[in-house]
């Protein structure tokens, strides 16, 4: 935050906080969470796991000929469902399948309706 110095003795005592706000500590405490990840190597790690999984997932539409697509970067993937790889259509009952299954297993994610420009190449 920034005022003036006429505003200076009103600001005396305020101590608002936030998860995103500019304040000492939140700053600090966001200084110590990337030095942690630069020490443990986190993003390398993040992009080995991601190119592991993303040649899981590939191998996976090799032989299922609903999954449209596979792309992404470091662990952030996806995977599109289709009724037929040439219209590209989506295949929302498949996906709405895929993902039960999986939340029975312990594994949920957000499902997308529609393709995420983020992933695109």
């Amino acid at each position: 935050m920034v005022y003036s110095d006429k505003l200076k003795e009103k600001m005396k005592g305020i101590k608002a906080s936030s998860s995103y706000g500019g304040n000492p500590m939140a700053c600090a405490a966001a200084l110590a969470c990337v030095e942690v990840a630069q020490e443990e190597g986190m993003l390398e790690h993040a992009v080995d796991l991601g190119n592991f999984i993303l040649e899981k997932l590939k191998g996976i539409k090799q032989r299922h000929t609903i999954v449209g697509d596979v792309r992404g970067i470091g662990c952030l993937l996806g995977m599109e469902l289709v009724k037929d790889r040439q219209t590209r259509e989506p295949f929302e009952e498949a996906a709405n399948m895929v993902y039960q299954k999986a939340f029975a297993k312990g594994v949920s994610w957000i499902p997308a309706k529609q393709t995420c420009g983020c992933l695109r190449r």
